[in-house]
């Protein structure tokens, strides 16, 4: 088994608060490991970047708490798209994009959450990246 350099993957610790400046800034601040990702499905011409899952707020999508979530870096995701946003408290956060009459609404995959609703001409909002690979590892109970 040999891992290829281009098969390698920052991981962010995406979920700790960070300052609204440039993604590159707060990428390379916020790398706590390189990883192996198989790239099949992933166009090499694009950049990614990972991060864990963190709750169950996206359970019924089927990313789970500690899953490895892998996004193509973008700035902009069409409606009813899973992507990673950066909300107004500068945390990022994995969930459904949906956007009616302007408003941007950021939904949990989970009837037992609320949506974020974000009004983009007044918060401090951005799309990072789009959902591209979930990879799991199987906690297997006796």
């Amino acid at each position: 088994f040999v891992i290829n350099q281009e098969d390698l993957l920052a991981l962010m610790d995406w979920y700790e608060t960070m300052s609204y400046v440039d993604l590159m800034e707060i990428i390379y601040e916020n790398i706590i490991d390189m990883i192996p990702v198989p790239s099949k499905g992933l166009n090499p011409r694009a950049e990614y970047f990972a991060q864990y899952a963190k709750g169950e707020s996206m359970k019924d999508a089927g990313i789970n708490d500690g899953d490895l979530l892998i996004f193509e870096r973008t700035d902009k995701v069409d409606d009813g798209v899973i992507g990673c946003f950066c909300d107004e408290d500068n945390v990022a956060t994995c969930k459904k994009y949906k956007e009616l009459n302007g408003i941007v609404m950021l939904q949990p995959m989970n009837i037992e959450f609320e949506p974020i609703i974000i009004d983009p001409l007044k918060d401090n909002f951005r799309c990072l990246g789009r959902l591209k690979k979930v990879i799991k590892d199987f906690d297997w109970e006796d």
